[in-house]
């Protein structure tokens, strides 16, 4: 195979490396409202919001997220909206809890997922199944497992 000097080809990860005008950075971090690159050039993963605020109302959704989400449980009802409005008010913090939701398919748990979700934009993935997250790395576990 001819060298690139010679008109050959070379790998596009040996091309980006030696790409004198490549950005590179030193750090990657999550600063929701920073810059796209911080202090000490760490590169920002905030790209903002996935809507644009609104004045107005939201019965309907409100309505669903008591009725249905919550069971009609005011008490639940209004621990998931100081959840939501924390996650919404202060997105780079973790919340140190997390809503699980459980139930038959159709019952409208994707609904409330799907609304809040698009608030966060990019930054949201709508999980339904735990191999989304972890994958099916199962396979060494296999052997390893006892039999009963």
């Amino acid at each position: 195979m001819p060298s690139p000097a010679e008109g050959g080809f070379i790998g596009r990860g040996t091309a980006w490396t030696q790409y004198p005008d490549r950005r590179q950075f030193d750090g990657v971090a999550f600063e929701p409202g920073g810059p796209p690159v911080l202090a000490r050039n760490i590169f920002n993963t905030w790209r903002g919001w996935g809507v644009e605020p609104k004045e107005g109302a939201c019965p309907l959704y409100l309505a669903h997220l008591r009725d249905i989400i919550c069971n009609g449980v005011e008490a639940d009802f209004k621990r998931l909206l100081v959840w939501a409005a924390d996650a919404i008010q202060n997105p780079g913090r973790l919340p140190g809890i997390a809503i699980a939701l459980r139930g038959g398919q159709g019952t409208g748990k994707g609904q409330f997922v799907l609304n809040l979700g698009a608030l966060f934009g990019v930054h949201f993935a709508h999980v339904v199944q735990p191999e989304q997250i972890v994958g099916k790395f199962n396979a060494p576990a296999k052997s390893t497992r006892p039999e009963v």
